[in-house]
């Protein structure tokens, strides 16, 4: 049975530990509650969150390093709480270390100062026994009283290391909800900041839309002129994903093209690093003279076409979770992943999923085309 899904809060006790120089070492849980208004609804749990960010904001310095390791999706679903610690700390310097390539939009939207990339030899060092030696990785930390690491480090050394260097503020937590937890990734990311930043910070905040940078709205209008996309309704197709399972099939997509191209519409299909395969079998189903391939282009790049689309339909990926945050008009096709958790923010996001067992096929393309068509209102 096709279930359309929205993003809810649920019941999530998580315990994480921070560690702060001068005031010791504490437990705090957070509570989700159903469709709650509020992310906190425990007034003595948020008093006590304010009451130590208030302690913390005297000990906080100028820097602070956030890292935040993952592919595209996993780093655009951190953008709202690396916004909510711009807010928090709008004096601070904030770098982040992770995919720099995707961290790269949020420095253009003013969210971050700097990035780097997590995959860089030095930053293995985090987790050596032997502590920080290197001359790079001691100095991206210079300077640094708060550090957040979202990524699993269950045995504390990266921490160690990293309060060996005189970083006096470690909030560390896994860099996606626990198992079991249905608790949508970016609320959980927000909720490991309640102590640093205070449980007000994290009410619900207006909805976070990237634009394009500047030069690469100029490359993209340019792109548009060239493919003879202006002034026509564009549809963008994104049939790749991070793994088979994940992957609507190549006829579906075809199928659900081809009633938008009877309405006079072009077709965009959207080929990413590990795509080749799916764009290939969904290309050779369409017509030549309405659809086009987007390949070999920058992150930046692809943000300006996408922003441009008039609908962008594709799997759970990095691709559907840009366009979302990008404000376009997407439907993100779910299988194996809980949208619950992975849900594409935006504010004009449409979620279709089968089910937790469903395979993705038993999507059918009226089903998703139905979807599109309520979307599109």
């Amino acid at each position: 049975m096709l279930e359309e899904v929205a993003a809810v809060r649920i019941g999530c006790p998580q315990p994480h530990l921070l560690t702060v120089s001068g005031l010791g070492a504490w437990r705090w849980e957070c509570f989700y509650a159903l469709l709650a208004p509020a992310v906190f609804d425990c007034p003595g749990y948020k008093r006590e969150c304010n009451r130590k960010a208030r302690g913390l904001s005297s000990i906080l310095g100028k820097k602070i390093i956030v890292f935040r390791p993952g592919a595209l999706g996993d780093t655009l679903l951190a953008f709202p709480a690396l916004a909510a610690l711009r807010r928090a700390f709008p004096t601070a310097r904030l770098s982040v270390v992770g995919n720099a390539p995707a961290l790269a939009l949020a420095r253009d939207a003013g969210l971050v100062d700097e990035v780097a990339s997590f995959d860089l030899p030095h930053w293995a060092e985090l987790f050596a026994e032997a502590g920080i030696r290197s001359a790079e990785a001691r100095q991206a930390l210079a300077g640094a009283s708060l550090a957040v690491l979202w990524l699993r480090d269950s045995e504390g050394q990266a921490a160690r290391n990293l309060r060996a260097l005189g970083i006096s503020t470690i909030v560390s937590a896994p860099g996606r909800p626990p198992e079991g937890a249905r608790l949508h990734a970016a609320e959980y990311l927000l909720g490991t900041l309640a102590s640093i930043i205070g449980a007000d910070a994290l009410a619900p905040a207006p909805a976070l839309t990237l634009k394009p940078s500047d030069e690469a709205n100029a490359w993209a209008d340019g792109e548009w002129a060239r493919r003879g996309l202006v002034g026509r309704s564009v549809l963008a197709l994104h049939p790749g994903s991070g793994g088979r399972a994940k992957c609507w099939p190549p006829e579906r997509f075809a199928a659900l093209a081809d009633g938008f191209i009877a309405a006079g519409w072009r077709v965009l299909v959207i080929e990413g690093p590990a795509d080749g395969l799916a764009v290939r079998q969904t290309l050779a189903l369409l017509p030549a003279d309405a659809t086009q391939a987007v390949a070999g282009v920058t992150l930046p790049q692809l943000a300006g076409l996408l922003a441009r689309a008039t609908l962008c339909v594709g799997n759970d990926s990095g691709v559907t979770h840009l366009s979302a945050m990008l404000g376009a008009p997407t439907l993100a096709l779910f299988g194996p992943t809980d949208p619950v958790i992975w849900r594409p923010l935006g504010p004009r996001v449409r979620v279709v999923w089968p089910g937790a067992v469903a395979p993705m096929a038993a999507l059918s393309a009226a089903e998703v085309a139905h979807a599109a068509q309520m979307l599109l209102g």
